[in-house]
Parts: C-alpha cells; sequence; structure tokens
C-alpha cells in the first residue's frame, strides 16, 4: 500500500497520500469486507489487494473520473462521498456513492465509464491501477477473475433481475425494493469441489444459483444417512439458517463450476422491515411469524435549513395526513446529557450504540405509531449524527431518511439507509439564483419570504403540497408510476388511461414515456389533465406537421412547446416525467431526467426512417426508445415507483388493420414508392417493439392492452376516435387497478 509523501499524480489533482499505519491497512481490509465488490474475497486475495493499494485523502468537488472516457484505476471508497453524474453546465446526479462503493469498473471490464464521478467532500479511497493489478495477480492468482465476475453485475442487470424475480421468497416483493436488493447483492463463481460454506460456521448471507449445481449436506448425527440435495439455477439456499439461527446447520458444496449471488443478512434485515409481501413470504419459508413481526417505519429526517428542525419534520408528517396516513408522530432525539435533552425533553440516545437502539426501541414500542419521524435541534446536529452510534442506528432501525437543503451540491452528510436512497429535498426561495445541479428522485420546493421563517405546511402553495404527499407515499412505498409505451398514433389510448386513473382518484407520482408515449407523458407532467385535452385538441395539426417530418421536424416541434408545454425543461415539471431514449452506439438506454423536454421527447420519438437521429450537447445520437426499451418499466423501477400501472398500445401483429389496394395498378405503386417502403418498415418495426414491449410490461402490476388493431400507425388525425374506441375497456381496468392498489397498500402495513 503506498505510503509515500504526495505523489507526482496525487499533487497536480490536490490529493494527498496515507500513511500506511496498521490502523490504515485494517480500515482498508474492514471496507473491502462489507463492499459488495469485494466481500467473501480469500484472505490471500484480501491480502493482495492491501498491498498494492493507493490510498489518498480527495480534496471536495474534485472530478476522478470522466463519462465516455477509458477507466485508468479501480477505486474503492473508503471515507467520505462521490457523485456519479452527467452533464457539466448542469450536473445531473445519478446515484452517490459512499463506503463501500466501487467505480472504475471498466479498467477490469475493458468498458469505458458510464458516469462522470466527482467527490462531494473531503474524500478516502483505495485505488489501483493497471500495474498495481498485475502486481496483485501475481502476489494472488485468480484474484482478476474473481473481479471481473463480480464488477460484471451490473451488465448483466438484467438477466439477475429477471432471475431474482422468479424466486419465491422475493417473487412478490416490491420491484423497487428488489431493484435495490440486487445492487448490494454480491455476484460470486466458485470453481468445483469448493465449499461455500460449511455447518457450524456463521451464517452470514444466503444464496441464489445463478449457474451450475450445488450439493446440501444437512448436519447428520452419527450411523445416520446423509440427505443430499442438489440445487440449480434461480434456487434460493442458506436463508433459513439466516434467518432463524446464527450457524449453518448444512454444508454446501459446488459439483459443477457455480456462479452465486450473496444476500447479507443486513440486507434481508431491511427488506423485512420494508415490505409487507416480503414478510408474508418468510413465514411461508420458516413456518414461524416470528420472523415476520410487524415493524414500525423509523424515518430520519435531517435539516440543513435556517427553519426550525420540528417544523421541518412536521411538513412530512402534514404530508402523510393528506396522503391518507394518520398513524404518523415526531420524535425528537438528543445526545445524553445535553441540555436539549433536559429542556425540551427529547428523547435521549447514549454513545453506546447498542443502548441507543434499545433505548429507541423501547421508546417506539411505547409510542406504537406506524410511522415516527426522528428529528434533531441539538446545536450541532450533524456533527452529533455523524458519531458512530448513528452507523448503527441508521444500519440497523432507519427505514428512510430525508434531507432538507437549500443547496443540491452539498451532500447527505451521514450514513445511508439499507436499500433506502435518501430522499432529498431542495427549499429554494422564488427567484433564487440558478439550478447548478438535479439529484434523481429529489423534489424541490419553492418558498417566498425571508429563508428563516418557519415552515407550514398549510401556507405552501398546492404545487409543493403535492410533492409532499409524492413524497410521503415515497416513504411509506406506495408510489405509483405509469410507464406509457411507444406506437404512434395508437399513443392517443394513453389519453383515456391517464384521464381514468384521474378520475378515479388514484394518485400518479411519476410518469415514463417511449416514443409517443413520451409526448403524452410530458404533455400530462407539464399542464396535467389540460395538457391532454389539448393534445387531442391539436390532432389534425399535428398530422399535418407530421407529414413533414422526414424533411424538417421544425413544424412538429414548433406546435409541440408552443401548445403542449408550460416548462421549458423537464426537472421544473410538477409531476416527475422521464422519456427513454437510446444510444444508438452502445444500444443502452436513457432515461432523461433533467434538461430541455422538447430535446427529450424527440429524442425519444427518433423513430429511424421517420426522423433522424437527435444529437444532443453530449454528442450521444439518440433514436426511439421503443427499440431498447418499449414500454419504460425499468425506469420507473430506477426512479423507485413501488406500483407500475403500464400502457401498451402497440396491436398484436394478428390484430394490425391490413392494408387493402383496390386495384392492381395502386398495390404495385405501393410497393414500388419510397413511402411505401417506409410504411413497410415502420410496420415490421411496430411488430418488434410489441414483442419487446408485451416483455417489459410483465414486470409492471398491470397493464394496459386495448384492442386497436382497427387504426392505423400514422392515424394521428383519428385521436379522438382512438380514445372514444378504447372508452368501452377502461371502467374494467380502472377497477382492477383501484382494488389491486388497495391490496397493495393493505399489504405493505401487513
Amino acid at each position: 500500500m503506498l505510503m509515500n509523501s504526495t505523489t507526482t499524480n496525487a499533487a497536480k489533482s490536490g490529493a494527498i497520500a496515507v500513511s500506511t499505519e496498521p490502523s490504515a491497512q485494517a480500515d482498508l481490509q474492514e471496507v473491502i469486507g462489507i463492499s459488495s465488490s469485494f466481500r467473501a474475497l480469500s484472505e490471500q486475495h484480501v491480502g493482495a489487494l492491501v498491498s498494492t493499494a493507493r490510498v489518498e485523502v480527495l480534496p471536495a468537488d474534485q472530478v476522478v473520473a470522466q463519462e465516455g472516457q477509458d477507466a485508468d484505476r479501480l477505486v474503492l471508497i473508503l471515507k467520505g462521498d462521490v457523485d456519479a453524474y452527467w452533464g457539466e453546465a448542469l450536473r445531473e446526479v445519478m446515484s452517490s456513492l459512499t463506503r463501500g462503493d466501487v467505480f472504475g469498473a471498466g479498467l477490469i471490464l475493458d468498458e469505458p465509464n458510464l458516469y462522470s464521478f466527482a467527490t462531494t467532500r473531503r474524500t478516502v479511497v483505495a485505488s489501483w491501477d493497471r500495474d498495481a493489478l498485475r502486481r496483485a495477480e501475481i502476489k494472488a492468482p485468480g484474484l482478476r477473475a474473481q473481479l471481473t465476475v463480480r464488477l460484471s453485475k451490473h451488465a448483466r442487470e438484467a438477466e439477475l433481475a429477471e432471475l431474482l424475480q422468479h424466486a419465491p421468497l422475493f417473487r412478490n416483493s416490491s420491484s423497487v425494493l428488489r431493484h435495490r436488493l440486487l445492487k448490494e447483492m454480491t455476484l460470486l463463481r466458485y470453481p468445483t469441489g469448493t465449499f461455500i460454506y460449511r455447518a457450524g460456521e456463521p451464517a452470514n448471507y444466503c444464496y441464489l444459483v445463478v449457474r451450475g449445481e450445488v450439493e446440501l449436506k444437512p448436519e447428520a448425527p452419527d450411523g445416520q444417512e446423509e440427505k443430499v440435495t442438489i440445487l440449480g439455477r434461480g434456487v434460493l439456499f442458506g436463508d433459513t439458517d439466516v434467518l432463524t439461527s446464527e450457524v449453518r446447520t448444512e454444508s454446501a458444496e459446488v459439483k459443477h463450476d457455480t456462479e452465486v449471488l450473496a444476500i447479507d443478512r443486513i440486507d434481508i434485515e431491511a427488506l423485512r422491515r420494508a415490505c409487507g409481501s416480503f414478510r408474508r413470504a418468510l413465514i411461508t419459508r420458516v413456518g414461524s411469524p416470528k420472523v415476520a413481526s410487524k415493524p414500525q417505519d423509523l424515518i430520519l429526517v435531517v435539516n440543513r435549513l435556517s427553519c426550525d428542525a420540528r417544523s421541518v419534520a412536521a411538513l412530512i408528517q402534514a404530508a402523510f395526513s393528506d396522503a391518507g396516513e394518520k398513524d404518523v408522530a415526531l420524535l425528537e432525539v438528543a445526545p445524553e446529557g445535553s441540555r436539549l435533552a433536559a429542556d425540551s425533553k427529547a428523547l435521549e440516545l447514549p454513545k453506546d450504540p447498542e443502548r441507543a437502539i434499545e433505548i429507541l426501541d423501547q421508546h417506539a414500542k411505547r409510542l406504537g405509531n406506524r410511522y415516527l419521524l426522528l428529528y434533531t435541534s441539538a446545536p450541532d446536529a450533524l456533527g452529533w449524527l455523524q458519531e458512530p452510534v448513528w452507523d448503527k442506528v441508521i444500519d440497523n432501525r432507519i427505514s428512510s431518511a430525508v434531507y432538507f437543503t437549500d443547496d443540491l451540491r452539498h451532500p447527505f452528510p451521514i450514513e445511508t439507509p439499507q436499500l433506502a436512497p435518501v430522499q432529498y429535498v431542495e427549499v429554494r426561495s422564488s427567484g433564487a439564483e440558478k439550478t447548478h445541479m438535479v439529484r434523481s428522485g429529489s423534489i424541490r420546493l419553492s418558498i417566498d419570504g425571508a429563508r428563516g421563517a418557519e415552515l407550514r405546511y398549510e401556507s405552501l402553495p398546492l404545487a409543493n403540497r403535492t410533492a409532499l404527499q409524492r413524497l410521503a407515499r415515497t416513504l411509506s412505498h406506495q408510489a405509483v408510476g405509469v410507464a406509457l409505451g411507444g406506437g404512434s398514433a395508437w399513443c392517443y389510448a394513453h389519453v383515456a388511461l391517464l384521464r381514468g386513473l384521474h378520475d378515479a382518484g388514484i394518485p400518479v407520482d411519476m410518469v415514463a414515456g417511449t416514443s409517443m408515449g413520451s409526448v403524452v407523458a410530458c404533455a400530462f407532467g407539464s399542464r396535467g389533465q389540460d395538457g391532454l385535452d389539448t393534445l387531442i385538441k391539436l390532432r389534425r395539426e399535428t398530422a399535418f406537421r407530421l407529414a413533414f417530418a422526414p424533411i424538417t421536424r421544425k413544424p412538429i416541434e414548433h406546435l409541440i412547446e408552443k401548445n403542449l408545454l408550460n416548462h421549458r425543461y423537464l426537472q421544473d415539471m410538477p409531476l416527475p416525467t422521464f422519456p427513454v431514449a437510446v444510444d444508438i452506439q452502445t444500444g443502452r438506454a436513457r432515461i432523461f431526467r433533467h434538461g430541455p423536454a422538447i430535446q427529450a421527447m424527440f429524442a425519444s420519438a427518433a423513430l429511424p426512417t421517420l426522423f433522424p437521429p437527435e444529437i444532443l450537447h453530449d454528442g450521444v445520437r439518440y433514436v426511439d426508445g421503443g427499440i431498447a426499451n418499449n414500454v419504460p418499466v425499468s425506469a420507473l423501477v430506477e426512479e423507485g415507483a413501488d406500483f407500475i400501472i403500464a400502457s401498451n398500445v402497440i396491436p398484436a401483429p394478428a390484430r394490425l388493420a391490413r392494408e387493402i389496394h383496390k386495384r392492381r395498378a395502386t398495390r404495385i405503386l405501393s410497393q414500388l414508392s419510397p413511402l411505401g417502403r417506409m410504411q413497410d418498415g415502420l410496420r415490421s418495426m411496430f411488430l418488434l417493439m410489441h414483442e419487446a414491449g408485451t416483455r417489459q410490461a410483465t414486470a409492471a402490476h398491470l397493464t394496459f392492452a386495448p384492442l386497436l388493431g382497427k387504426f392505423g400507425v400514422m392515424d394521428y388525425h383519428l385521436a379522438d376516435k382512438i380514445v372514444e374506441h378504447v372508452q368501452p375497456e377502461l371502467p374494467r381496468f380502472i377497477e382492477e387497478v383501484k382494488e389491486r392498489y388497495s391490496a397493495f397498500c393493505r399489504n405493505r402495513d401487513y
């Protein structure tokens, strides 16, 4: 491990090399042990990584790697935070990486960086360049192969997510929580003849077989024959020991080269706290209701505003009440022995983590509320929340965290809860300076008046109260998302669906759209029901201007921008709206969360043969999102929608309207003309998109698939007829949505 003074590269960047003392080595070993990319390595492999690592301190706001460039080192975060983001002038933060997270996997996988990475505060990292990894491989043969498997998990996410979805224990769990759980799992490879674990060892992980075969041998008394079980792909094992005991009651031996996903006990516990369906599955699996006792949700509210901390927490309590959840209480906490605790009767928490958790559990049980909002008014609140006691409390008891700040460039200052991203709430005064950063999933409150004024829920504008209600549903894992598939003129059927959901009182907390579905999504996200009405009114003008689209898109662009959108930028829309496009060079789907809405829409709707690829400021050429993700359910899963409604409007091939020519001459002309060939090309593409969309929609809770075969792909002028046509199918579907969503919410509280 590098222990010298500042190196040449470090000096240029402002990084400072850390001296290599036993304590530094121990800290690196500890982080390797908890990292989802490194844990469960052999002692030899861990030793090789420790001895070849460069450990250094990076200053705040330092760009460590840039999107699209080749990775030059593999980086492990030991302390601090690193943002993964897109863009330069306006950073779109996709995720915040903390202790134990890894980036720079492209060095191993020979891929460019998918994101740019920058520190948000003073951060300690360990890193390995090519030479260091080569030396580590010499010290511990097989290390690179192990790292290659582990770091390939992101590229195989779709395969692994489907496998996890079909495992009986997780089958009915929230798709969002499964998505987050998968990110915490470790992909491991074991050669034939090795043991994954032996009887009597600590039971810290359970495993899901990805490929290969595993033989389970339970402990048998002397003289009794061993009962052997052979497990294959998709089978979960080791979970009973994790749930009911501390040690293994069986051995697991690899019979053929095997890959497994390892799930940590702490993540299983976090899923148990968060998901009612998972608690039901646990009872079936283990046979004891004790493993599935209904928990309370403890939500930590962290306040970086000058406003009173209690009034900030009370905003969320009021939002819960408006969203229909009344069983919510505020709980103030303070350091043991502090003056604040004596004056305000706040719950005192000692420095000892075990004792603090015990006191918190006792008080929470005594209060008995379903949701408890923890906050502190301690003078140095952020300093106290960074003490070690809170690491344990957050890991083992906190289900979610909400962070109120006046600047998204200030990162969440403490440990993040398991399986729960921090919910950022940016509070800005009207007319505040230009936005420099947006964070995925954050909400913005625009407040008139002095910054230090007390916040009152009832005094907030309707848009702010609505945003806080969405936050409440997110915290209670009841957020609703609608995925609008592509399908040209057929997408007007989405209008009927969104109107029906509104009339039935079913909340829509976010919407994603592909191709023409993204146009409907943006009209709805910007203007709500008025946007949908305008979309129908413009049907003839839309059809006329689309006729010029292969030559110039300016007429249709002007029509949409002037009439459908009240907001120029996606991040300013009242409803979170996510157009989806495809990078034509890499084939990756791109979810647009910020930036000019008109550009995102045309990137999502750049159907080959009709529109040219959309080239944005990042230089990437985008085409129609339907090519890779026609019904963007996965986009809503990434954004945190718990209950997802899909709308797949492309008719099945057998139901598509047939092209009929009354005269032989017109048939020949159709076959020879460029327009005829273009129509055939579009028809072929929609056949493929229908099949892909049908598969993607299976991940949703319900799918709206109206019968639209009598309408053609370019029947934009018949928008009102399309809406009218699907109306008879709608009541039954909306009733099913109401029943399923009510059951989903009840199940959450099981």
